[in-house]
């Protein structure tokens, strides 16, 4: 009995370790034959597949797995999970049977069946000698003639439903869902740029453009579109005119605001007497049943031009309405509440089906989602838990079937080890990206910024030091007081501004958090955009979009760059200055005052627009706040407020008052930090020639050949009113925007005379950094008022 059980084992363990080998052997060679690119000679039939070269995406032929008609569609997902697929080629036009093939032809590619119908294909270009179709380890699958080194096509310009690294946000760019789960066609919801290019916008189930007004969700138009409480418009195709429907007639629509949630209607004076009597009129016309969501918000004394009550009326009066935040969607399935997390199609107290949040979540018709309160969001709900019912029956059948599992285990454990091995070399990235935000959220955060996320990528140090030949001189764009930057460029093309902390600059690790989280959250045309970050031993590293046209400081007081600063570039460059500093301290989500604005600050694009840049020393406040304190006081000599240098005072107005300084510069070409004496200073040079009536001899030789003097005038004016002692009597950044765009009714404030500083060297004091476009030393000094 011994010797038949030990023969068994022997023999179990020996067949065991054959199925092994040829096992391992299966997977090399499988290893050895996967490619990763399509030829003019070799196409992808259904069934092939494409690997990246580090096999970290795969691409080829998928289908919904259930249904009986056969759908075949050409997509890209994740190798080690295929159930993720990133993009797709033919969403709208699968093929309808198994013998699709993508191919190279006519230096396009061509997604087409046997019988040579063509279902997908890139357009065509030039002809090219060798074109070849590769994926890359970023997902992008490219068209690349391999000779001249020059991309034909990329998947990354036609994105389907996710976001990958490396694909650019421009007018172009946009995101469409899935229909479902199993069905990849275009969906109902778009991810894309508003019409001013300035933020990024979800589209729910719009109703398109009727005119030159677009109809947003939940305003309905008519039953495939919006919301059906919301059901009161009707657009005319034939003159592209959209009306409001009420009760008593159809009523003309003149805009629509989707931010402010607010349409403007026309309306004829004689259907009142007077301005009191029209707006109870359209009161009592919108509220045409109880559950009416729309409410007049125009007033005699505001949109309708300072009226009193019982003022007449005549012709056409246009009255503001705005519209209550829509209920939840529609549904009949619980299918369609796909796209709203933690909710279930059931019907509320009006008998209506819609997609109801679960009991731990609450509907917010602004964001359009399930929100979850504060309290909540650490408690567990037991009910959400799936019930599982394990059976466990066990019958001994032997001792030697018992050696065979044992051996099977063994076997199992080893195969599974090494396919852990191979995922955690591909994941090596991500871990150390984890590590790295978990280093940053234990660190303690001077100002609590309540949602201290990073919403920007990491970088691994090893391709940041590829991008910029290990930091060499010859990508060096410069060196600030923080240290230096570097001109990057990834295998994609991508070009980038790598700034290197250096160990002694000052900027600690409270400082580059700030400034990783901050800009993050914030997007305008008029703030650089940060692309990533990097942490590893005492390296800091942040990663910018590349300016190529560098700082303004550059261009002004260079010696031969500042011929290209006409007048009108040097407006525009003001005006878009003022239009980011009124993003940041009033209409972004977060209220931002910058505490380090000068004009080595301001980076200009390829089209010379102006990007303010380094938020290292920027600071939160909340709600209506406008002014905080502190008792370290960092900032840049000649651009800092008085209150701010003595007083350890910084508010909105201490960003004015820099402003101010930036502008004079800006006009004027000269920097306000090189005045030696303190009558000579920008402030006080401008001041005093606008007494004297000689404020024009304020303008920069370069600008004057095609200068309007009245917007030189103005910038003037505006640079003045921003320098002012008191803080209150500085105007604000949208009264700034007004007064320089020529649209403010009233005539300007006279400014009074500025403030001016005398400097005191002392150690411990405030410091700033240049861009990598300037050489400033690190400033070190004190502010004294005289």
């Amino acid at each position: 009995m011994r010797r038949s059980c030990r023969w068994l084992v022997l023999n179990t363990l020996s067949s065991i370790l054959s199925c092994y080998t040829i096992f391992i052997l299966f997977s090399a060679l499988q290893g050895c034959f996967a490619r990763d690119n399509i030829t003019i000679k070799s196409g992808l039939a259904d069934g092939q597949t494409l690997f990246s070269a580090g096999n970290r995406f795969e691409l080829g032929f998928f289908g919904p797995s259930r249904g009986s008609n056969v759908k075949r569609y050409v997509g890209i997902w994740y190798a080690s999970n295929p159930q993720i697929v990133v993009w797709v080629a033919n969403r709208d036009n699968p093929v309808l049977d198994r013998t699709g093939v993508l191919s190279i032809a006519n230096d396009q590619l061509k997604l087409s069946d046997e019988k040579g119908k063509i279902y997908w294909s890139t357009q065509r270009g030039a002809k090219r000698s060798n074109p070849v179709a590769k994926l890359n380890d970023t997902g992008n699958f490219i068209l690349l003639d391999e000779r001249l080194r020059v991309n034909l096509w990329e998947s990354f310009t036609e994105p389907t439903d996710t976001f990958l690294f490396g694909m650019k946000i421009d007018a172009k760019f946009s995101l469409t869902s899935w229909s479902s789960e199993e069905d990849p066609s275009s969906g109902n919801f778009i991810f894309k740029q508003d019409q001013g290019g300035e933020q990024l916008v979800a589209t729910t189930r719009n109703c398109g453009t009727c005119g030159t007004n677009s109809v947003p969700y939940p305003l309905s138009t008519g039953p495939k579109c919006g919301d059906p409480m919301y059901f009161s418009f009707h657009c005319n195709s034939d003159t592209g005119e959209l009306s409001f429907m009420a009760p008593n007639g159809r009523y003309s629509v003149v805009t629509v605001n989707p931010d402010a949630r607010t349409f403007v209607i026309q309306m004829k004076a004689e259907e009142a007497n007077n301005c009191a009597a029209l707006l109870a009129s359209a009161s009592r016309i919108l509220q045409f049943n109880q559950s009416s969501p729309f409410n007049v918000t125009s007033s005699c004394s505001g949109e309708l031009g300072n009226l009193t009550s019982d003022s007449t009326l005549e012709g056409t009066v246009e009255v503001e309405i705005s519209w209550k935040p829509p209920l939840e969607p529609m549904c009949s399935s619980s299918a369609d509440c796909k796209d709203w997390p933690h909710s279930t199609c059931n019907e509320n107290k009006n008998g209506q089906r819609r997609c109801l949040c679960n009991s731990t979540y609450h509907w917010d018709g602004s964001v359009l989602n399930c929100t979850q309160e504060a309290g909540r969001l650490g408690e567990s709900s037991d009910e959400s838990k799936p019930l599982a019912l394990i059976l466990g029956i066990s019958l001994p059948i032997g001792t030697a079937f018992l050696c065979a599992a044992v051996s099977i285990y063994v076997w199992r454990e080893k195969v599974v080890k090494r396919r852990e091995k191979q995922r955690q070399a591909v994941l090596h990235m991500y871990d150390t990206e984890k590590g790295v935000k978990e280093l940053i959220d234990l660190t303690p955060f001077e100002e609590k910024d309540h949602g201290t996320g990073i919403d920007v990528p990491f970088f691994d140090f090893e391709s940041i030091l590829a991008a910029t030949n290990n930091f060499s001189e010859e990508n060096k764009l410069g060196k600030g007081g923080f240290g230096p930057v570097y001109m990057g460029k990834f295998p994609g093309g991508e070009e980038v501004a790598v700034k290197r902390l250096s160990s002694v600059s000052g900027q600690g690790l409270e400082e580059f958090k700030n400034e990783v989280v901050l800009i993050a959250k914030l997007q305008h045309r008029n703030l650089v955009r940060l692309l990533g970050y990097c942490i590893k031993g005492e390296e800091k590293i942040l990663l910018y979009e590349y300016m190529p046209n560098k700082s303004l400081d550059s261009l002004l007081f260079g010696e031969s760059s500042s011929q290209q600063l006409d007048w009108a570039t040097r407006f525009n460059i003001i005006l878009g200055i003022a239009r980011g500093l009124l993003y940041l301290h009033q209409d972004s989500r977060l209220r931002i005052i910058h505490r380090d604005l000068k004009t080595s600050n301001i980076l200009l694009d390829a089209e010379m627009n102006p990007k303010i840049s380094d938020f290292g020393l920027a600071r939160m406040i909340q709600g209506k706040q406008t002014e905080a304190n502190t008792l370290r006081v960092i900032g840049t000599y000649g651009y800092m407020a008085p209150e701010y240098a003595l007083d350890g005072l910084f508010s909105v107005k201490s960003d004015v008052f820099s402003f101010g300084i930036v502008v004079l510069e800006i006009i004027s070409g000269k920097r306000n930090m090189r005045f030696y004496q303190v009558e000579d200073d920008a402030p006080s040079l401008g001041w005093r020639l606008w007494q004297e009536g000689k404020a024009l001899d304020l303008m920069n030789e370069r600008a004057g050949s095609n200068c309007n003097e009245s917007e030189f005038m103005r910038c003037v004016h505006v640079g003045l009113l921003c320098v002012q002692e008191v803080p209150s009597e500085r105007p604000t950044m949208g009264d700034i925007v007004l007064m320089l765009s020529g649209t403010q009714s009233s005539k300007l404030p006279i400014p009074k005379q500025p403030a001016y500083v005398i400097r005191r060297p002392l150690s411990a004091t405030a410091s700033s950094y240049s861009n990598a476009e300037t050489n400033t030393e690190i400033t070190s000094s004190i502010e004294e008022g005289r």
